[in-house]
């Protein structure tokens, strides 16, 4: 076809379990190019690790992530549009970017409380752009009121998706449009069964929202109409201009309302 290799952009790594140390500098030739093995290299958009630990990879995605996420925070301002639909757009943006390669990597982040709680953070500012909530509403009353899951249990979806789908190919069953879709509905109703297990910790910060939600999560997740409005958010988490919360962190004497008491009503 008339393409050439570029010796000077070839990568290497030792992959290796750090049992002997570290392994020792190295350099590979390629044509007439000295190569150094390095600790790390990208491969089909993933960054490998010498140990095959993807720590080196959730950390170079993230600040990529975050830079997008605040570029999109800035058009989905609380009140006003754009609407759910837009913001659940913006969601699913910053999903694609945080689990690509997910089935490769899920097992380590769910062995890692550090990477798995910065991914976390990151789905928080599309979380609280779809609620339309505050920073200081819990990770878990915001995943639960945008209907966010955790990034460990979408990628366990994804993984689980992509397993089932090589079983398959590998017994030659021919997979098809319908036995994809299928697969999918039924790690989805996995997850949710898992997401509502977990909320059902007492511990978890959030409760008035998860007990006003959780009995009906499926219901919640799969509404056809219906999106999460400023004053519904306020209402739910108890933050925000009403005014048992302003009274709460010392910002009013009292816990009536004087701005918004129409809106606490109607709600």
């Amino acid at each position: 076809m008339g393409l050439k290799v570029a010796p000077q952009k070839t990568e290497a790594i030792f992959l290796h379990d750090g049992s002997h140390g570290a392994p020792p500098r190295a350099h590979i030739s390629v044509e007439d190019t000295s190569i150094e093995v390095g600790a790390c290299l990208k491969y089909l958009g993933l960054h490998l690790d010498s140990k095959w630990t993807f720590r080196e990879h959730f950390r170079r995605i993230s600040p990529k992530v975050e830079k997008t996420a605040m570029a999109l925070q800035r058009l989905l301002p609380n009140l006003g549009r754009p609407g759910g639909s837009v913001r659940k757009l913006y969601a699913g943006t910053i999903h694609a970017m945080l689990l690509y390669g997910a089935p490769v990597w899920v097992k380590c982040l769910e062995a890692t409380r550090g990477p798995r709680d910065a991914m976390r953070q990151l789905q928080r500012r599309a979380a609280n752009r779809i609620c339309r909530g505050y920073r200081t509403v819990s990770w878990v009353a915001v995943g639960v009121l945008s209907g966010v899951p955790s990034v460990e249990m979408l990628a366990r979806m994804y993984a689980d998706v992509y397993t089932r789908t090589r079983e398959y190919q590998r017994a030659g069953v021919t997979v098809t449009d319908g036995l994809r879709r299928a697969m999918r509905v039924h790690s989805r109703r996995a997850l949710i069964q898992k997401w509502r297990d977990s909320l059902a910790d007492p511990k978890l910060p959030g409760q008035r929202t998860v007990g006003a939600i959780r009995p009906c999560l499926e219901n919640w997740l799969d509404r056809a109409k219906g999106e999460v409005s400023f004053h519904t958010t306020q209402v739910l988490t108890g933050h925000g201009c009403f005014g048992e919360y302003l009274h709460r962190i010392g910002k009013e004497r009292t816990t009536r309302c004087h701005h918004c008491g129409h809106e606490r009503d109607t709600a």
